[in-house]
């Protein structure tokens, strides 16, 4: 049997450290690769990845002058959906925008929850983003 001194040196040895530029660095990147994802899909993912494209979204549909004047051409329209199509994927990133914003809230619940499009000759999508610059600038 191994005495406490070493075998807690025993247990360090196994360790690799890979110095990073600072302690948080250094620790992330000695960490095995399994749990730096966990660490990152349970924490940084949403702010990363997800939360800039929210907020140029939100950004979009409050201060284009395009979106004002609801005189958005047809392709433009077409990128939001897919943009909103991929986010709306993540609960995280729905609860997002409807913290963020209480028109599209409003079009969410109407849209997706009660199943009832503003627009009956356009996609579900579609009537939904175009529903949300209808709310906010007319």
């Amino acid at each position: 049997m191994m005495s406490k001194t070493t075998q807690e040196s025993h247990i360090f040895h196994k360790c690799s450290f890979v110095q990073g530029k600072d302690l948080a660095d250094t620790i992330q990147k000695s960490l095995p690769i399994d749990i730096q994802h966990h660490i990152y899909r349970s924490h940084l993912w949403f702010e990363a990845e997800k939360k800039p494209v929210c907020d140029a979204l939100l950004h979009w549909w409050k201060f284009d002058e395009d979106v004002k004047r609801l005189r958005v051409e047809k392709y433009v329209i077409h990128e939001k959906k897919e943009i909103l199509e991929k986010l709306m994927k993540y609960a995280t990133c729905i609860d997002y925008l409807c913290n963020e914003d209480g028109d599209f809230k409003k079009c969410y619940r109407k849209h997706f929850i009660e199943h009832k499009k503003e627009f009956a000759l356009m996609s579900i999508m579609e009537s939904f983003v175009v529903s949300i610059m209808m709310y906010k600038h007319h």
